[in-house]
């Protein structure tokens, strides 16, 4: 696991710290961006997040999600939290109670995929990236193409809430997808 903030290397440019939460990590899964996202975002995940992330399937205990296997693997990707973290939210999901308020405190953007919990990070000042809005992102510069945006776009309406896909998908449109 890292400890370095400032994240660089051959073919990388200098990516800024983002609060990593639990609803972005399942969703970037999901839209089979989670390993784009590592050359984008300095990823940060509260003990939190990382906790519900690994949580085993009640039906399947000795099981593993496959969003959870990916997140294992890419883990030592990602930025360790600083120590101690800030108190958690009393109010919103597991990780999102965490990962506000973290980047509040340390003054970094969010990214989640919960519209409560967007409009709740947006309303208290934080800058919120969304996975479809990633999605945009990647089309923009070239790393996917407009068939694969859509189909990524469209993989998500399941578990992301219209407004956020209607967002992208204005955006798509735009860029001429």
């Amino acid at each position: 696991m890292r400890s370095s903030w400032a994240v660089s290397g051959p073919g990388v440019r200098r990516r800024q710290p983002f609060r990593l939460e639990t609803s972005f990590w399942v969703s970037a899964w999901r839209a089979d961006v989670a390993a784009n996202c590592l050359d984008l975002f300095a990823m940060i995940p509260p003990k939190a997040v990382e906790q519900e992330i690994q949580e085993n399937d009640p039906l399947f205990p000795a099981g593993e999600f496959p969003y959870a296997t990916l997140f294992r693997h890419l883990r030592d990707k990602m930025l360790d939290p600083p120590d101690p973290e800030p108190d958690p939210l009393n109010l919103l999901g597991h990780g999102e109670r965490a990962a506000i308020p973290f980047a509040q405190h340390l003054k970094v953007p969010l990214l989640v995929n919960e519209a409560k919990a967007k409009k709740y990070a947006t309303n208290a000042g934080l800058t919120v990236i969304t996975v479809p809005a990633t999605i945009v992102v990647l089309y923009r510069h070239g790393v996917i193409s407009n068939n694969a945006a859509w189909r990524k776009l469209e993989l998500l309406k399941g578990n992301t809430a219209a407004e956020i896909i209607g967002d992208a998908a204005a955006a798509l449109s735009a860029l001429g997808a």
